[in-house]
C-alpha cells in the first residue's frame, strides 16, 4: 500500500507557514484524515 509522504524545508517557523505546508499536503492527499504521525526535526530551529 502506498503511503503519502511530505518532506519539506520551511523558510521560517511561523504558524502561517506551517499551516500552509499542511494545507498543501491535505489538498493533494484525499486520505490525509488517516494521518497518524507528524515528525519534526529536533533541530528545526537550527536549519
Amino acid at each position: 500500500e502506498a503511503v503519502p509522504v511530505l518532506d519539506f524545508l520551511a523558510i521560517d517557523q511561523r504558524k502561517d507557514t506551517l499551516r500552509g505546508i499542511l494545507k498543501f499536503f491535505k489538498d493533494r492527499n484525499s486520505s490525509w484524515s488517516k494521518l497518524q504521525t507528524i515528525v519534526v526535526e529536533k533541530d528545526f530551529t537550527e536549519l
